[in-house]
């Protein structure tokens, strides 16, 4: 039985200092890890931050042996964006139809596919060698190696590192307004955060809808805990950020979030740092998604 993994991308490259000789931690999982994926027993999806962190890395040999491990493990499979996707997920989720944002085809992570005439990073339209090389195959072409140097050539890394900044301004901005509700229940806070962000994410479709039926569709997607990639990233936000007033909110936290909220709904095994573990059980989303979530990389080997 396949089972699909998401890691965290400190584990991707604790994995790869092993792969190269560098560290002895994880080796027997390593090995583990790579005849599984050979096997396509076990699936390792790349998503759009993994890319990002991956591409932003100034060290040019750390940059492209830790691309090419990725890339050789994951064998281009990936986790397609929730806000490329969100429409679909939600009619899906809403009309019980499967919904799966997975697929060995790495223009996924970007939104695209290989039915696309042009397909662009960057701005630059990819050149013929690789479009022919995404089109034969799908396993022996490692396109996240050659696609985290394209970008990392021709993106602005001072443009993600300001992204990052202004994410966690959207974070201090969600803790600030709450405060507008704090008189209320911690669970009607929720409520309210839920449905004011879900009329915002989903303002497309709603668009035609009068406003006291948007609040009754708002409030009926809470109650059903839909879309679940959209509950997950509220209940996330809302536990971390909201309700934790005191803590410190970190310019990766709406990474982590955004990463978090694709790979508990619609993977098998979650890795992720110790924080995010304990709010993720605490929270009882693993057990709402029949998801295992561990710190712990080495727990694979008991799968």
């Amino acid at each position: 039985m396949k089972k699909i993994i998401y890691l965290d991308q400190n584990k991707w490259i604790e994995l790869s200092q092993c792969f190269y000789g560098k560290s002895d931690k994880h080796r027997d999982v390593l090995g583990v890890i790579i005849e599984k994926t050979n096997s396509g027993e076990w699936i390792f999806p790349i998503s759009i931050i993994h890319h990002i962190e991956t591409e932003i890395r100034e060290q040019d040999v750390q940059r492209q042996k830790l691309a090419k491990f990725m890339g050789v493990i994951s064998k281009n499979w990936t986790i397609k964006p929730n806000l490329i996707d969100r429409n679909n997920e939600l009619e899906c989720n809403f009309n019980n139809k499967c919904y799966n944002p997975i697929k060995q085809d790495y223009l996924n992570v970007i939104g695209q596919n290989l039915d696309d005439v042009k397909i662009t990073l960057n701005n630059r339209v990819l050149d013929t060698n690789i479009m022919e090389n995404l089109k034969q195959s799908s396993l022996d072409y490692n396109v996240f190696e050659e696609f985290i140097e394209i970008q990392h050539n021709t993106g602005d890394r001072e443009e993600q590192f300001a992204d990052n900044e202004f994410h966690k301004e959207t974070l201090e901005y969600f803790r600030k307004e709450s405060e507008k509700n704090s008189d209320k229940s911690i669970e009607d806070q929720f409520i309210y955060f839920y449905m004011d962000c879900f009329k915002g994410e989903y303002s497309q479709i709603l668009r035609k809808i009068l406003p006291e039926n948007q609040n009754k569709i708002a409030y009926k997607m809470y109650k059903q805990k839909l879309p679940k990639s959209f509950y997950v990233k509220m209940k996330l936000i809302f536990e971390s950020v909201i309700k934790n007033k005191e803590r410190k909110i970190d310019k990766n936290d709406f990474k982590d979030i955004m990463f978090l909220s694709m790979a508990i709904p619609y993977c098998d095994v979650v890795i992720t740092e110790r924080f995010w573990t304990g709010l993720i059980t605490e929270n009882g989303l693993d057990k709402m998604y029949d998801t295992v979530i561990s710190k712990n990389i080495d727990k694979l080997i008991q799968l």
